[in-house]
């Protein structure tokens, strides 16, 4: 398996040490209006102290400069975040994680 860089501007999310996943697609599909789609991505971020925190963020499509925070919780939460997503933005239930080298 090769180690790659999430694309741009997700590559700007991700510091050395985090843990980038990239969870799927929001689409036509989900019922959610244009400005509610995107691209959805898993961070574990590595603080300087040692603590993590995880975060889900969507891309919007329409201008991907423009970055959502959806969730962030303590820890390793990669869990339950996937869980809200699943729940609450309207990816398919065969989205899984993609993980990516940071």
């Amino acid at each position: 398996m090769i180690a790659v860089l999430p694309p741009p501007p997700a590559s700007l999310l991700v510091r050395p040490g985090d843990r980038a996943m990239r969870m799927g697609w929001v689409g036509e599909a989900s019922g959610r209006p244009p400005r509610d789609r995107g691209e959805v991505w898993i961070v574990c971020h590595a603080a300087g102290n040692g603590e993590r925190w995880t975060h889900l963020y969507r891309i919007d499509p329409r201008d991907p400069r423009t970055v959502y925070l959806e969730r962030a919780a303590p820890g390793e939460s990669v869990a339950a975040l996937r869980r809200w997503a699943l729940r609450h933005l309207g990816l398919a239930q065969g989205a899984g994680l993609v993980p990516l080298a940071a």
